[in-house]
């Protein structure tokens, strides 16, 4: 893919960089993953909270963070009981109409709702729709390998999704993209001058590299 999808922030300064990243990441229309599928790109999109968009990255795929959006939820409504969140219903109505297009979908079971949104977003999308298991107990003996394998999960079906082997030889490695990001964030910190509980959450966001 050579041609660029965002380069709004070449030329600026580091804080207008910072928000103007935060624009495009808060953009309900999602254009700018939109310029990239039309481009020839494939996209992972994620439910809130955490996601290792690392693993995505290093398959040549942009990861995308679905956290709602300021949309009626028009078609979604009917999917869902009247009691749920508008969160759930606005990010699944941004998949119906069309205003993000996916490649693959993957939500988890941070409540009785978000675990049940993969197999009602996968009655209505024909692309796959996956959950991610995060471990109960971080501090447990068995959490690591827990993790490992299921990270190990999703990057097979990621694999599959994007036609290509992480680690071959048109692809990154995971490690090589958390490298990037955290060097962005530190180069952001060092210029902001501010202690990590104090940089803005949303400035973190806008902070660590999805396109590319």
């Amino acid at each position: 893919m050579n041609k660029p999808v965002f380069d709004q922030w070449k030329g600026k300064p580091l804080q207008e960089i910072l928000l103007t990243c935060r624009d495009v990441v808060e953009e309900s229309d999602y254009s700018a993953a939109r310029r990239w599928k039309e481009s020839g790109g494939g996209i992972v999109g994620h439910f809130q909270v955490y996601f290792p968009e690392e693993i995505a990255h290093a398959a040549g795929l942009l990861p995308v963070k679905i956290c709602g959006a300021s949309v009626e939820a028009t078609q979604a409504d009917s999917r869902f009981g009247s009691y749920l969140c508008s969160i759930l219903k606005t990010s699944l109505e941004l998949a119906m109409s069309d205003k993000l297009d996916l490649d693959l979908f993957v939500t988890h079971p941070i409540c009785d709702a978000a675990r049940n949104l993969a197999p009602i977003w996968g009655r209505n999308k024909s692309y796959p729709c996956q959950i991610l298991y995060l471990p109960q107990n971080a501090n447990s003996k068995g959490s690591v390998n827990y993790l490992k394998q299921e990270y190990g999960r999703l990057a097979r079906v990621i694999e599959t999704v994007a036609g290509r082997k992480i680690g071959g030889t048109t692809c990154g490695t995971p490690s090589r993209f958390s490298t990037r990001t955290g060097r962005c964030f530190a180069t952001c910190m060092t210029s902001s001058g501010k202690p990590p509980g104090l940089f803005p959450r949303k400035m973190h966001t806008a902070s660590c590299p999805s396109g590319g």
